[in-house]
């Protein structure tokens, strides 16, 4: 069984790039450009864990992921955000919002790995 991750960021190539270095890695994903979207997707499908933008027009990461902590299914599944511009006051928002983490944009395709794979038990 694989596990499903759903990444949610308003620009394509870093859907894109999220999308190949976790499917190399044999996990399956599902992409939505904003929360909105994502949160219809959560509604309709099962997530293991969800990578969140946190700057987003419409719907920011950190309001996005207040929805899905208020899902009863998804109150304690990982959301890991990602960001670039990691500053204590932006970490501090997506912790409060419920994020798990946050990881600094450019994304490490090892730290994204490690850090996936810490909160699905994989490796």
């Amino acid at each position: 069984m694989h596990q499903s991750i759903l990444i949610i960021d308003d620009i394509e190539d870093n859907r894109e790039l999220l999308a190949i270095m976790l499917e190399e890695s044999g996990y399956d994903t599902v992409c939505c450009e904003g929360g909105k979207d994502a949160l219809k997707e959560l509604e309709q499908e099962s997530f293991d864990l969800v990578l969140v933008d946190y700057l987003m027009p419409e719907m920011d990461g950190v309001e996005t992921t207040e929805c899905i902590r208020k899902m009863d299914k998804y109150k304690t599944m990982p959301v890991i955000a990602v960001t670039a511009n990691k500053t204590p006051e932006v970490t501090e928002q997506m912790e409060k919002a419920g994020a798990n983490e946050v990881l600094i944009k450019p994304i490490d395709q090892y730290v994204l790995l490690e850090v996936v794979d810490r909160y699905l038990g994989q490796r």
